[in-house]
């Protein structure tokens, strides 16, 4: 992995949030000037054609990948719409960072500043996110997401609404009125979690263990495929 300096990375994503910020300007003034019915089309590929007219200030990342980025500050930065692949981010102050609609692949995350980030709609494999700060955090819309690990994450009022996570552990983390509200979860792991006052509505649970979990106040309203552990849990905490 090649290890940057905090200037370094600095610069990558000054140049990238430019090329974003100048992308939406461009986008703006071709809607504005489009006619009625170009406005109606269902299909918008003549503004991307038109896009290409522009002349972008910045530099677009595709891409991050093999990097050994721990420690470093991304704090506040829009990332949204990249790809990451084998980046090194443990320790790592990423609070309130925007990774909207990315797609992530062997991230490390183990004790990074999540907290009040968005990871929405994006797609994440093989991620570990144990020991994180992610207090307030969005993880919602995930898309087919698996093996992510958030093992003694500090994930109060974390937000996992209409999530797809399969073959993941939550293992002693604190989960306290979080949300996955009409998640879907599959062969994953709650063991000694705290889920107190959390939100279950809707949601579907296949193959989840949660032995030892504290479901205390927790709403599992019209849960769908609610294992008979989990019922007999319930009926004890709530």
């Amino acid at each position: 992995m090649k290890k940057l300096s905090q200037t370094e990375l600095d610069d990558i994503l000054n140049a990238h949030e430019q090329w974003w910020d100048s992308r939406n300007e461009a986008h703006r003034a071709i809607w504005q000037n489009a006619t009625d019915e170009q406005k109606n089309q269902t299909n918008t590929d003549w503004a991307e054609k038109k896009l290409k007219e522009y002349k972008l200030r910045g530099t677009q990342i595709q891409i991050l990948r093999d990097l050994d980025l721990r420690g470093l500050s991304f704090a506040g930065r829009n990332l949204s719409q990249l790809k990451f692949e084998n980046l090194d981010l443990s320790g790592a102050n990423l609070r309130e960072t925007w990774f909207a609609r990315a797609e992530m692949k062997r991230i490390n995350f183990h004790k990074a500043d999540l907290c009040e980030s968005s990871f929405e709609n994006g797609v994440l494999e093989n991620i570990n996110f144990a020991e994180a700060m992610m207090q307030d955090t969005q993880i919602d819309g995930l898309i087919a997401s698996k093996n992510l690990i958030f093992d003694n994450a500090q994930m109060s009022r974390a937000f996992f609404v209409k999530s797809g996570i399969s073959d993941s552990s939550f293992k002693n983390a604190v989960l306290c009125e979080a949300s996955f509200r009409r998640a879907h979860l599959k062969n994953c792991s709650m063991e000694n979690a705290d889920l107190r006052e959390a939100d279950f509505t809707y949601v579907y649970l296949i193959d989840v263990n949660i032995r030892g979990a504290n479901t205390e106040g927790a709403d599992f309203s019209d849960a769908k495929e609610l294992p008979e552990e989990w019922k007999n849990k319930i009926k004890g905490s709530v």
